[in-house]
């Protein structure tokens, strides 16, 4: 049997809205441990849930196209989903960003030994059994360190070590779980850099500003656009291209975090090929008019990613996430006042009720958000932080 039918890997909303304007037979393969959204069942032709190793995804895909023959193409706005598809797509010569690109934006490792060769791109890093002795020679310097997994996601296990009082912590706590990288920590402000490529050409959509809890760095807000000087989004907008160029990266959207040193400029963080979490692309689609969805879809189909340009709605929008005390969540009060106002965009609830709350220590462990817009940066961000401020939880104690 041989259709023309698309596959999409992750049950993105976003994702299969920009298909189906092209497509009418889309394929979604989903996590099953997650919920679907009522769209997704509604657009789907077929949903096949499943474990989102690389190895269960290339299976079931592979399944698929012997069923079904070759896609139109095999898509994932999925972190989990990219390096399956990109296995997947240069097995069957189907057009996407080769699985080398992938793999180096999902492993952290890789990722800063391809960077260390430009000056202007690297930052010191080590690997695990070099992590003791970069830990020790930056404490000697008085400099910081940041540990994280090299394959992590989610703003999970990061760690500031600071003293050896901390590196001890952490040995104790984490060595020994994952595959890990050290890497200096860098002052500054951080900010994510949202970018789509088309034909190996790289258009920088904007920059969002973030707002980080020192302690976990764990992301808790988001404004778009950032307020930078003209100057300093020269300098973001020619690191952040070059980079790309670097990794290899021709097709589709990009979410890179940087932070502005105070003296060096624009650091790189890390990338990853595909839209930014948290809402991030609704923040960009809102203000600027770009859909990084539909002008991956029309790119796909040999389209100028331009066709799918819209309106802007707002001049500014921002976001807020909510964690509640630890404990089971039995009631949520949102303010009714607040909700009211046309600057509230939206508000989405994370937990269930009776659902176990606890510590702030991953993008997973928040508890819920409300997305502004404004007519400035700081309009927005004054109506979500009050919207956050007159939120209520109740708490039972576990």
């Amino acid at each position: 049997m041989s259709r023309k039918w698309v596959c999409l890997v992750g049950a993105s909303v976003s994702g299969i809205d920009a298909i189906r304007k092209y497509f009418d037979d889309c394929v979604v393969l989903c996590d099953q441990k997650g919920s679907i959204d009522q769209s997704v069942i509604a657009l789907a032709s077929e949903i096949y849930p499943t474990t989102f190793s690389v190895e269960s995804l290339c299976q079931l895909i592979n399944q698929l196209v012997t069923r079904y023959g070759e896609p139109q193409f095999i898509i994932s706005f999925t972190e989990l989903g990219l390096e399956a598809v990109a296995i997947v797509n240069e097995k069957l010569g189907i057009f996407g960003n080769s699985l080398e690109s992938v793999i180096a934006t999902r492993n952290k490792g890789i990722m800063r030994k391809i960077l260390s060769e430009s000056d202007e791109l690297a930052i010191h890093y080590a690997l695990d059994e070099a992590i003791e002795g970069f830990v020790t020679t930056n404490l000697g310097a008085s400099k910081a360190t940041i540990i994280k997994p090299v394959a992590g996601s989610g703003s999970e296990k990061i760690s500031l070590i600071r003293s050896e009082d901390d590196f001890v912590q952490w040995q104790q706590k984490e060595s020994g779980s994952h595959s890990w990288i050290a890497e200096e920590f860098i002052q500054g402000d951080e900010f994510s850099v949202e970018c789509f490529t088309h034909n190996g050409v790289h258009q920088i959509l904007g920059v969002t500003e973030k707002v980080i809890c020192k302690k976990s760095f764990v992301e808790i807000g988001h404004q778009f656009p950032a307020q930078l000087k003209s100057d300093d989004m020269a300098q973001i907008s020619d690191i952040v291209s070059k980079m790309l160029d670097v990794l290899g990266i021709k097709f589709g959207p990009t979410h890179t975090e940087i932070r502005m040193h105070p003296t060096r400029g624009p650091c790189i963080i890390e990338t990853h090929t595909r839209p930014g979490g948290d809402r991030i692309p609704d923040l960009v689609r809102i203000v600027s008019g770009w859909d990084l969805y539909q002008m991956t879809i029309a790119s796909l189909v040999g389209l100028k990613p331009e066709v799918t340009f819209g309106k802007s709605e707002a001049n500014a929008s921002a976001i807020r996430f909510m964690t509640a005390n630890a404990g089971r969540l039995v009631g949520v009060q949102f303010p009714q006042h607040i909700c009211d106002r046309t600057k509230i965009y939206s508000v989405d609830l994370y937990k269930t009720l009776g659902e176990l709350c606890g510590e702030l220590t991953d993008s997973r462990s928040r508890t819920a958000a409300v997305l502004t817009i404004g007519s400035s940066n700081e309009n927005a961000i004054a109506t979500a932080e009050e919207f956050k401020a007159n939120t209520i939880f109740t708490i039972l104690e576990a």
